[in-house]
């Protein structure tokens, strides 16, 4: 009989557990070395599994792998309601490696969980609204079929697309408003200070995970903004 050495690691990881001769994480390792861009069949497979906990394998292989896993994109997608916290977060790491290759369909499954009742989710899923271009959005907001919810969104990404929205203004209401208008708030303030190294750092003196995060993130933001500017002016000097 083959053991877990000579099996496929994928393969392996779709039997119950107590058949394996190497553990979870081992076994992991050994699938995200062994995978391939070009064929990523594998990966699909184990994360069509019906079970959840072996979903959970494929959802944490996808979420190490980022973009080498964009081939499997749509097959981790249909895991957005995943019981479990750490899944959807894996989700959301694979996610937003390959936002590049999101469609309006796709982004629209996965809105909702700008609401999720963890904040890791959360925080990770508001990381794809910043990255992703408006135009996606609304696409993807347009294809909400409820229309209470999809009104719910469309205020939320008028307040986003909105550049003169004050931005400490704009912090406080989000901090006072239920989670999407938070989100898509707080997205506005992150996708400003993504491309302008002058946006202003919204002052906060809580200790609230959240609000702390997205303002450590416009610093970071701002900071990798100033170095694009930098790097362009050297560019330009050699030419």
């Amino acid at each position: 009989m083959m053991n877990d050495r000579e099996a496929d690691p994928f393969s392996v990881l779709a039997t119950p557990d107590e058949t394996w001769t190497k553990g979870r994480g081992e076994l992991w390792h050994d699938a995200i070395k062994a995978f391939d861009p070009t064929a990523p069949e594998p990966l699909i497979r184990l994360l069509r599994n019906p079970c959840s906990v072996t979903a959970m394998s494929g959802l944490y292989i996808f979420g190490e792998l980022g973009r080498k896993a964009s081939g499997a994109l749509g097959a981790a997608l249909a895991w957005h309601q995943h019981p479990s916290e750490a899944a959807r977060a894996n989700l959301l790491q694979g996610v937003n490696d390959c936002w590049r290759d999101l469609t309006a369909r796709q982004l629209s499954q996965i809105l909702p969980l700008l609401t999720d009742d963890s904040y890791l989710v959360r925080q990770k899923m508001l990381t794809v609204l910043v990255s992703v271009d408006t135009s996606l959005i609304e696409s993807a907001i347009g294809l909400i079929e409820c229309e209470e919810e999809r009104s719910q969104h469309l205020s939320g990404f008028m307040c986003l697309r909105d550049p003169k929205l004050d931005v400490q203004s704009a912090f406080e209401e989000a901090l006072s408003s239920d989670r999407l208008m938070s989100a898509y708030l707080m997205a506005n303030i992150l996708r400003r200070a993504r491309f302008d190294e002058d946006a202003p750092v919204p002052k906060y003196d809580g200790s609230a995970d959240f609000p702390k995060s997205v303002v450590d993130s416009v610093k970071v933001m701002k900071d990798r903004a100033r170095r694009r500017r930098v790097r362009r002016g050297k560019r330009d000097k050699r030419e």
